[in-house]
C-alpha cells in the first residue's frame, strides 16, 4: 500500500533514525500528520496544535526540526505520526541514542498515548526497561523465528530468551 493508505487505515510509524522533513518547522511537520485526519486546513491546525501541546513543544512551533535536540525531533516524530490520528501506532527502536531520563520521559508519554488517546502500540524495542514498562505482551524473534511469546514478566524469565538475548549472567530477579 502507498503510505497515505496506510495512514487513512489509522496505522502510524517512527523509525530509528529519525529524519523528520528538515525544511520544515514543527508546526508544518505536524500540519503533515493532521492533514492526513481533516480535510480543511483549520481542523488540521487545531489538531496539530493539540498535539503539538500534548507532546510539550508549545512555543517550538516555529522553530526548525534541524534547530531541535535529538530528543525533541523524537517527540516531533512521535507527535506528526499521533496527528493523524492513528488507531496502531509503530514504533521502531524510538529509544536508541536516549539517556536514562529521556527514556523515563518516553515511556510516560508513550503511557499517556495508549490511555489518554487510546491508541496500540507495537514496540521494536532492544531497551528492556521499556519493555518492562509498557508492554502487556512481547513477541521474541531470534533469525526471523518467534522464540517465545507472552508477558514481559515471563520473557525475562524465559531460558531461552536469556541465553540468546540477555547473558547467562542476567538475573531476572531485578526486574
Amino acid at each position: 500500500m502507498h503510505p497515505h493508505r496506510i495512514c487513512k487505515e489509522g496505522i502510524a510509524c517512527t523509525f530509528q533514525d529519525v529524519k523528520n522533513f528538515p525544511e520544515l518547522d514543527v508546526f508544518e511537520t505536524f500540519l503533515v500528520g493532521a492533514y492526513c485526519k481533516e480535510n480543511s486546513k483549520k481542523k488540521a491546525s487545531i489538531r496539530a496544535q493539540e498535539m503539538i501541546d500534548f507532546f510539550g513543544l508549545t512555543g517550538k512551533e516555529h522553530v526548525f526540526i534541524n534547530k531541535l535536540n535529538m530528543y525533541e525531533r523524537k517527540l516531533v516524530a512521535i507527535g506528526a505520526a499521533m496527528a493523524s490520528a492513528p488507531k496502531l501506532l509503530l514504533l521502531d527502536e524510538l529509544f536508541a541514542g536516549c539517556t536514562p531520563t529521556e527514556v523515563t520521559w518516553l515511556i510516560e508519554i508513550l503511557q499517556r498515548l495508549n490511555k489518554e488517546q487510546g491508541v496500540t502500540l507495537f514496540i521494536i524495542e532492544h531497551v528492556l526497561k521499556v519493555i518492562m514498562s509498557i508492554c502487556q505482551n512481547v513477541v521474541v524473534l531470534e533469525s526471523g523465528k518467534i522464540l517465545e511469546i507472552g508477558p514481559p514478566e515471563q520473557i525475562v524469565k524465559s531460558p531461552k530468551v536469556i541465553s540468546a538475548y540477555l547473558g547467562e549472567d542476567y538475573d531476572a530477579s531485578q526486574c
